[in-house]
């Protein structure tokens, strides 16, 4: 499990060194997860659940590592009984915020794509052959 000082030596050393990989090395963490920490700018101490329907919303964790799955990245912590869990890094304090997010202001309650993805799925489930219809209402196609 990657800890703060491991953080904050990591980002002392990446000024130095010749590559992230030697930064990450004598930091006492893989390439990929000294990446990920560097991406994001915070400590380990400061990652935490975002998504406000998640039962452990707002609860800090430290991350313990991330993996790519079903087309997006998880991120593995331990909840307080010492059980290993996994979430979305959308999820997390982790990602960079969404910038149709920022931009709406609070003034638009979906996304388009997620609106997009929603219509293709109802064409799909309803197979009624009417999928050509909302993807012109979509101008996804004809």
């Amino acid at each position: 499990m990657v800890q703060d000082r491991q953080v904050r030596k990591l980002h002392m050393l990446k000024t130095r060194e010749e590559t992230l990989g030697a930064a990450a090395s004598k930091s006492g963490m893989d390439e990929k997860t000294a990446r990920k920490y560097v991406r994001s700018g915070k400590l380990p101490s400061q990652s935490k659940i975002t998504h406000p329907f998640h039962p452990f919303s707002g609860q800090r964790f430290e991350l313990v590592s991330n993996r790519w799955s079903w087309g997006q990245e998880w991120i593995y912590f331990y909840d307080d009984e010492g059980r290993l869990r996994s979430v979305p890094v959308d999820w997390t304090s982790l990602c960079a915020p969404d910038l149709f997010i920022i931009l709406a202001n609070g003034r638009a309650k979906f996304r388009p794509e997620d609106l997009f993805r929603l219509a293709e799925l109802i064409d799909k489930i309803s197979g009624s052959g009417q999928e050509q219809s909302s993807r012109r209402l979509l101008g996804r196609g004809s």
